[in-house]
């Protein structure tokens, strides 16, 4: 009886980057995962209940990450190589055998005839979901307001991975959206615009189970004016009131402006979203303290709103939100 070939003769042979039409993905047992540009950042996790979004950390050499010039697969992981003057970076990126774990393994050679100091980071950064439902094709990732599946800026922030100077691109998302009082909707199709066409730029089914427990937020209660190009009053009475307002672009050095005026105290939920998107900026209450929320990006302020009170709000491209 012939025995069975070794593993190793499964692996693949060492690829330039401009060979791969795409990159390699990491399989076990359990899940998969998908490797980026870089030496040691991956994608895409999905490994039941867990799932990863944006990418994690990257490797920098000199403060500088470096680009993966070659890719070499194997059945048991992808290994990527890449160099940053006379030093040669290599990594193994694995997931373990029956197991919810990711293994890397970093060497650094100097090449060079001469002695070479240099300053490695690795970013420990890396956004995991757990959801025990709403697993399928269209699995979830991590978004600060739910699971929500979300192509579009998911992939916005990857291609960000080698940037020399690293860009919160998630934070501007330039198409048109709807601006929203109240009660948001949870990103999707919105449902009274059911004749219009479904573009998935800015708006994306919602793939819920059933058993998901999905609820809208409720809206807060008080008066919204001030809004930048809708003019008037506008009353949000109920936890589930709305108002739809003409879409607008929160394109670069734009601003949106508003003035909230809260009916009760120590209120939670909803003031405005732009879109339904999961990148979408929305502003709110928390136990009456204002915050603003921008692709996961949260800040929140230190004062509470009172009854009878107002305050100004104001958001925009990066350079210009509050951060």
């Amino acid at each position: 009886m012939t025995p069975p070939p070794p593993l190793d003769d499964f692996a693949g042979d060492w690829l330039d980057r401009g060979e791969l039409a795409h990159l390699p993905s990491l399989r076990n047992q359990w899940g998969q995962a998908h490797v980026n540009e870089d030496l040691t950042s991956l994608s895409w996790l999905a490994m039941p209940p867990y799932s990863g979004g944006y990418h994690t950390g990257v490797l920098r050499v000199d403060g500088r990450v470096v680009r993966a010039d070659q890719l070499r697969w194997a059945p048991w992981g992808v290994s990527r190589s890449g160099r940053s003057n006379g030093v040669v970076v290599t990594s193994d990126t694995r997931l373990g055998y029956e197991q919810h774990t990711v293994y890397w393994r970093t060497r650094l050679t100097n090449s060079s005839g001469a002695p070479a100091t240099v300053t490695v980071e690795q970013e420990l950064y890396a956004p995991i979901a757990d959801s025990p439902v709403d697993w399928g094709w269209l699995y979830g990732t991590p978004w600060s307001a739910g699971h929500h599946h979300d192509y579009y800026a998911t992939e916005r922030i990857r291609a960000e991975v080698l940037a020399w100077v690293p860009r919160h691109v998630h934070l501007l998302a330039t198409d048109t959206r709807w601006i929203r009082l109240g009660s948001p909707r949870i990103p999707g199709i919105q449902r009274d615009e059911d004749t219009a066409p479904m573009l998935l730029e800015s708006e994306l089914p919602d793939h819920s189970t059933s058993d998901s427990g999905r609820t809208r937020a409720p809206s807060v209660l008080g008066t919204v004016r001030g809004i930048s190009g809708a003019p008037g009053e506008f009353e949000l009475t109920a936890p589930t009131a709305e108002h739809r307002l003409a879409p607008v672009a929160l394109g670069p050095e734009a601003v949106l402006r508003l003035e909230f005026r809260p009916a009760v105290d120590d209120q939670t939920g909803v003031i405005l979203t732009h879109g339904n998107h999961p990148d979408s900026v929305q502003v709110g209450l928390a136990d009456g303290r204002p915050w603003l929320r921008i692709a996961g990006e949260l800040v929140t302020g230190d004062a509470q709103l009172r009854a009878g009170s107002g305050t100004a709000s104001r958001c925009g491209s990066p350079a210009t939100a509050p951060r």
